[in-house]
């Protein structure tokens, strides 16, 4: 079995990282395979993400054809790269995954000023109300 493929006989998916495999029940998702993209196609032109992102995929992934995409791009089927090929309207869930110390994670961006603005309460203190005789 190929890293982030389903089991066979199974509806789950394992995803390992490093020394750890994560199951993933895809339950009515419509996940058939998890793919770490490095780029893709659009129009006849190929285009490398700055980034690789790691996606969950509602179909199955091709090897490349043995003539290759057609463009200069280095990805090949010799290099171990397989192809998901979708609709541009298909439901894909990305996930974003960061490694780094906690400091840099957790405390750096909740820093004020680096947080985003939806992270700020947006409460209303009402004055203590008074006793009346």
């Amino acid at each position: 079995m190929r890293e982030g493929e389903a089991e066979a006989g199974s509806d789950r998916i394992r995803l390992k990282v490093g020394n750890c495999y994560i199951p993933i029940d895809p339950g009515n998702a419509g996940i058939i395979s998890i793919g770490v993209i490095y780029g893709y196609a659009y129009e006849g032109h190929c285009y490398k993400l700055p980034r690789p992102k790691i996606m969950c995929l509602p179909v199955e992934a091709t090897d490349i054809p043995a003539d290759g995409c057609g463009c200069d791009c280095g990805y090949s089927r010799e290099l171990g790269y397989s192809v998901w090929s979708l609709d541009k309207l298909e439901r894909v869930i990305a996930l974003d995954l960061r490694a780094d110390d906690l400091k840099t994670l957790v405390l750096d961006e909740n820093l004020p000023g680096n947080r985003s603005p939806l992270a700020y309460a947006q409460t209303q203190l009402l004055a203590p109300q008074r006793l009346r005789d």
